[in-house]
């Protein structure tokens, strides 16, 4: 198989991607996955060939696949955005631009056997080997200013590195059935190792407390990173039968996680020009981190009737030893975590259920959260480890119905859920007059959330029409720590998406919808905003079936964001998708088609986000208008070729204009 593509849709689809080895590269490839659907913003260009083999040997017990890739992507970003920093008794406003390039390589291979020895045990070995290489090129400027527009600091910087890495992945797996029915035991073993370099030179110009003089902080200096990691994962299952309407499962977890970076930073004071020998302690850092983890745990599941409750229970049992090879500031501790399931379904009928479920989780601090040194590679943004951080605990209960009427074609779905956090690991940000930010860990107060969703749609009695209306609503309320001084962040989001279908296999159809969304963030304590506003984004997708197979596709968006403070400009685009096909050979299995994306190029890349105490615009680079023609055949070999399957862009038969004519005539 071979793919190429540039406009970052260079895709097989899940299925003919598991068939053709499309995972190759791994998702932390360099060289991103030409088979995803891009970056949400920038412009993608990306090529991929591989090759296949798989095989049922005669006996039926044996199965072997093997896949090899390759894979090249490059990817151009710009980005520009405007931040309103919320801070008591004042505001700070940051300007941000940004142009990213990177160019990437990925060579991967896959193989997996599996073998069935007889009816009870089945084994198999997966082995997966990725090789990877990028460049990065990255030019980022950045001012901050008082509400005056009065300039109090700015950073300018540019970084090119070149990364390389090497990931391998061995897992063994047994499954055993042991004679009584529904008593199994399942074994499994997973090693993953990844080995990763990156050598980079980072030159940037910091300027600091420009109201009084200023100061400036020019910085050249070389970034030699290197990491091994080992993770050992083996897992025991086992399930039994209880009775006919409880059954059991037991499990087991050892985890050995075993990470070594080496991170190192250096400059060239005392040494002369591009001579990186003067290693910058108070920027390295040299880690030997290793975490043994033992979960035991228990799901215990009841069906009888229209009822199923399942309750589970995992412990964690996990010891973390860090070792700090330049400050000597070693970490050697154990922690206790729980992660408890409930859920519950009821039957209400054969197309109606209840669906109940809780869970929770623990989480724990990172080491670099920990480490209570300071990170000051960018002079002004300076992030400083919290060694006394504890775990926190994040809970979340949810309630859900749904109903389905086949034959009238009605279908009804609602659900709440509601969580919060214990001792969430949060961030305290402090910005100085100078024009700095320092930010530090910490546990904050409990935060809180909850949601709502549904949909519920009819269709029309005798008609080809079928209504939609669907709602989505959010809450969110978030402690934080700004300046020293604690405050809150609340968010509500609500949105409304009525929607008429139309569907007339001999004629047309379309799909009309509108989307209504309120959104709102309130800032109190620390400060005091709040920020509120409406969108609307109407769509329509029309087809219209002409005789003789012929398909003229429209899709046509629109979406209008007003302005509101600190967004002083509104923002609007319409996007309108045509096409027109044509299906051809006796099974209309050849559809031929010529389009135009974007015909207005108006594509542009927008986007708002309103968090803890800033609230930021951002306009980003997309792929604008374009017009292509493309063919796809879908052809069948054997058994298969008398029984085609039916494809999704069959379309109509256009008949109704046909009969329409006549009625005119």
């Amino acid at each position: 198989y071979y793919l190429s593509s540039s406009n970052g849709n260079a895709s097989m689809g899940m299925n003919d991607a598991g068939s053709y080895g499309g995972e190759t590269g791994g998702t932390n490839s360099s060289a991103g996955d030409p088979f995803r659907n891009g970056l949400p913003w920038g412009i993608t260009k990306s090529w991929k060939g591989g090759a296949r083999y798989a095989n049922k040997f005669p006996n039926k017990n044996q199965e072997l696949n093997i896949s090899v890739g390759s894979s090249r992507s490059t990817q151009d970003r710009q980005k520009s955005s405007y931040t309103e920093n919320l801070l008591p008794n004042t505001t700070l406003y940051k300007v941000e631009a940004e142009n990213n390039q990177r160019e990437g390589l990925a060579h991967a291979l896959n193989l997996r056997y599996k073998i069935k020895t007889d009816s009870t045990l089945a084994i198999e070995y997966e082995a997966n080997i990725s090789v990877n290489t990028a460049i990065t090129l990255l030019n980022k400027q950045y001012q901050n200013a008082q509400a005056d527009q009065q300039l109090i600091s700015f950073n300018t910087t540019n970084f090119s590195a070149a990364e390389s890495s090497t990931n391998t992945r061995n897992t063994l797996s047994l499954n055993k059935k042991l004679g009584k029915e529904g008593r199994t035991l399942s074994i499994q073993t997973t090693v993953n190792t990844r080995q990763a370099k990156s050598n980079g030179i980072l030159s940037s110009t910091n300027a600091i407390d420009l109201l009084n003089g200023g100061s400036t902080i020019n910085l050249y200096q070389q970034k030699d990173n290197s990491g091994l990691s080992r993770n050992w994962n083996s897992s025991a299952v086992f399930t039994e039968a209880i009775s006919e309407t409880l059954k059991l499962k037991v499990q087991y977890q050892y985890t050995d996680l075993v990470n070594n970076t080496r991170n190192i930073t250096s400059d060239t004071i005392g040494f002369g020009i591009d001579n990186f020998d003067r290693q910058l302690d108070s920027l390295s850092t040299i880690f030997n981190t290793r975490q043994i983890s033992h979960q035991p745990g228990f799901e215990l599941r009841y069906e009888k009737n229209d009822w199923r409750i399942s309750l589970e229970n995992d412990v964690a049992f996990t010891r973390f030893i860090q070792k700090d090879a330049l400050r000597n500031n070693d970490f050697n501790y154990q922690q206790f975590n729980l992660l408890p399931s409930i859920s519950l379904r009821y039957n209400l009928s054969k197309y109606k259920r209840v669906n109940v479920r809780y869970n929770g989780r623990t989480q724990m601090p990172s080491a670099s959260q920990l480490q209570p040194f300071q990170d000051n590679s960018n002079p002004l943004n300076v992030i400083v480890g919290n060694p006394n951080l504890r775990m926190s605990y994040y809970q979340r209960v949810s309630v859900s119905f749904s109903s389905y009427a086949p034959i009238e074609g009605h279908n009804t779905y609602i659900g709440i859920s509601a969580g919060n956090g214990i001792n969430q690991i949060g961030t305290s940000r402090f910005f100085d007059e100078t024009g700095r930010t320092i930010t530090t860990y910490l546990n904050l107060p409990n935060n809180y959330n909850a949601g709502s969703w549904g949909s519920l749609s009819r269709r029309i009695t005798g008609t080809f029409y079928t209504y939609r209306i669907g709602f989505n609503g959010n809450y969110q309320y978030a402690p934080n720590v700004i300046n020293n001084i604690s405050g809150q962040n609340e968010q509500y989001q609500f949105s409304l998406t009525p929607s008429l279908r139309y569907f007339n296999n001999d004629l047309l159809s379309f799909n009309a919808n509108c989307n209504v969304a309120f959104s709102q963030s309130v800032n109190t304590g620390n400060t005091n905003r709040s920020v509120q506003f409406w969108s609307i984004s109407p769509g329509a997708d029309i087809s219209f079936f002409f005789p003789n197979y012929f398909t003229w596709d429209n899709i046509l968006t629109y979406q209008y964001t007003p302005a509101v403070g600190p967004y002083i400009t509104p923002f609007s685009r319409l996007y309108y998708h045509p096409s027109i096909s044509k299906q051809l050979l006796p099974g209309r299995n050849l559809i031929i088609h010529i389009e135009v994306l974007d015909v207005f190029n108006q594509n542009q890349g927008y986007d708002r986000s309103n968090k803890v105490n800033y609230n930021t615009e951002s306009f980003y680079n997309t792929l604008g208008r374009y017009w292509q023609i493309g063919a796809n055949w879908n052809f069948f070999n054997g058994p298969a070729k008398s029984q085609p399957k039916k494809k999704s862009t069959d379309g109509g038969t256009g008949k109704g204009w046909i009969k329409k004519k006549s009625r005119d005539e």
